[in-house]
């Protein structure tokens, strides 16, 4: 009898733990859906503007200077409550930045809140006076939101979308401090490599490039990266061969979201 009773105990437990999943399970989906629509909402009555960006033609300043411009832009944080979230929609902003080579011939965008307009323009003159930053229509204007299979000439589309891994942030990137000597003459380029491929793409492809910069300070962003960086560098020294960072540079909280390309391609 006492095996019978624990039997039946064990299926009913595990009945209503299975039960207690699937609802969570539910539950944490709607959440997700229902934020997203909610945080869509908003996103789409922003003022956004695009801009081309006309870099200088000869650059001499150190890289420690673009690090600075990005430490400028992280101003653009502004904590979201729950509340916040959940009533109104509203999200982190971000800056996009996107490289288009269209059979070889570049341009620079920008792509990101009006009101934020002047903290782009001042930032990039005190780090690069000679840049320009020109008001300029969406390069996709006009484009269908759904591929059907063909756009203007354009018959064939590829496209990735590159994020973080989903339990860390930490990456084995190297810093802009490995690409250049102390007297700030640069080592290598590592975008004028990648400029020089979109350069030299066939006159019928269009290659696009984005990157999407949203600055993050939430103290619960701040305490998973310091735990998880600990969790790396105990880990690593477990592991020789295993070349550890520098430093962790998430000092300002801004970091790289997502990186996003496509190559459209014409008969």
């Amino acid at each position: 009898m006492f095996l019978v009773n624990l039997i039946i105990s064990f299926v009913v437990v595990a009945t209503l733990g299975g039960l207690y999943v699937v609802v969570k399970r539910y539950l944490e989906w709607y959440d997700d859906r229902f934020l997203d629509v909610k945080i869509g909402g908003w996103v789409s009555k922003q003022d956004n503007v695009v801009v081309q960006i006309i870099p200088p033609s000869n650059n001499e300043r150190s890289m420690a200077e673009m690090e600075n411009f990005f430490i400028n832009l992280a101003a653009i944080y502004s904590k979201k409550s729950k509340k916040d979230q959940y009533t109104e929609g509203k999200w982190y902003e971000a800056f996009t930045f996107e490289v288009h080579s269209r059979g070889g011939q570049i341009n620079f965008y920008g792509h990101f809140n009006r009101n934020h307009l002047p903290l782009f323009r001042g930032s990039l003159a005190a780090h690069y006076p000679t840049a320009s930053v020109i008001e300029s229509s969406d390069p996709f204007e006009g484009w269908p939101t759904e591929w059907k299979g063909q756009v203007g000439p354009y018959t064939d589309l590829w496209g990735t979308d590159i994020n973080y891994g989903k339990d860390d942030d930490l990456h084995p990137l190297k810093s802009w401090t490995e690409f250049q000597r102390d007297d700030n003459t640069p080592i290598t380029d590592p975008f004028s490599t990648l400029l020089t491929g979109l350069e030299n793409i066939q006159p019928e492809d269009y290659i696009v490039l984005q990157f999407v910069l949203r600055p993050r300070s939430d103290s619960d962003v701040q305490k998973k990266w310091k735990k998880n960086s600990k969790t790396f560098v105990k880990n690593s020294k477990k592991m020789p061969t295993l070349i550890l960072m520098k430093k962790a540079e998430y000092n300002y909280g801004l970091k790289t979201n997502k990186t996003f390309s496509i190559l459209l391609k014409s008969k």
